[in-house]
């Protein structure tokens, strides 16, 4: 019984590391990739600041 209980795991733990080992290479990012997705990020935060900005003074009106 504990033969078959440690073939078992055993072709668990070899099928484990075939699915693994794709996964990781995918969640890892060059630092290029890293460097144009704050560069996306920046931009974004700088329209986002001009868009509040423009919000807040239209809101106030124009009459002194």
């Amino acid at each position: 019984m504990a033969s078959v209980e440690r073939s078992g795991l055993q072709s668990l733990v070899a099928r484990a590391k075939v699915n693994v080992a794709p996964m990781a290479r995918r969640c890892m990012s060059s630092a290029h990739d890293d460097a144009r997705e704050m560069a996306k990020w920046e931009k974004i935060t700088y329209a986002g600041v001009v868009t509040l900005m423009e919000a807040y003074n239209l809101s106030k009106g124009d009459s002194p």
